[in-house]
């Protein structure tokens, strides 16, 4: 199953440090016994452009696990 990058998102902590969160999901082929295939969204995932794993706490914040840090959209 493949998996595509959806959008990069700027983000600071409160120190002012930027960092850029990648956005990924998966494409699930669904194949049904008659009919055509088609694509659907799968999971999505976030890490750093560095691929240190961030958790999602809401739209504009996130947690890099990494460094135990707390970051906002920009």
């Amino acid at each position: 199953m493949p998996t595509v990058h959806v959008r990069s998102i700027e983000c600071v902590d409160d120190t002012g440090n930027t960092y850029w969160v990648e956005e990924f999901q998966d494409i699930r082929e669904h194949k049904p016994l008659s009919g055509k295939v088609s694509k659907r969204k799968g999971m999505k995932s976030l890490a750093l452009r560095d691929g240190s794993p961030v958790n999602f706490i809401d739209e504009n914040t996130f947690e890099i696990l990494k460094y135990d840090r707390i970051v906002r959209k920009v």
